[in-house]
């Protein structure tokens, strides 16, 4: 596990749009961190961060899989991996550097911890329901 931390570290500092798109892709599938190991997301100086294109769209495509899903009443078994799919894309595109960079990932980890529980046998609607609430609060912090 210690190899998949070193490599997101890697890709913090580095920035995630020079990390190779195959050991990001592992390093997304395999993160795995304690709810409180990384800051909470924070504004910049009261304004929200310029997010790329890419990621703002990742974020809503995975919104609207989520709402359909809620809407149709699937469980989480049936629709977590486009949502998987939409957070490896975010990754392989990501072009943010600095502080928004570091803020973006501060959003991202909690959401790969959602994404694990609705792998879980037995995950069930209030999990949905509790993503959606996250994926709606990025429009908080980033623009």
């Amino acid at each position: 596990m210690k190899p998949f931390f070193l490599l997101l570290a890697l890709s913090v500092l580095m920035g995630c749009h020079d990390a190779p798109t195959e050991d990001a892709q592992d390093a997304v599938s395999e993160l795995a961190v304690a709810p409180d190991a990384m800051p909470a997301v924070s504004l910049d100086n009261g304004k929200k961060w310029v997010a790329n294109p890419e990621t703002t769209e990742g974020i809503e495509k995975m919104k609207m899989l989520t709402r359909e899903a809620v809407a149709a009443n699937r469980l989480p078994a049936k629709f977590v991996s486009g949502l998987e799919q939409e957070f490896r894309t975010i990754f392989e595109k990501c072009t943010m550097t600095g502080e928004a960079h570091e803020q973006l990932h501060h959003y991202l980890v909690p959401l790969k911890k959602q994404l694990e529980k609705l792998k879980r046998p037995g995950a069930s609607e209030k999990e949905t329901h509790t993503l959606l609430q996250y994926l709606d609060a990025y429009s908080r912090y980033f623009e």
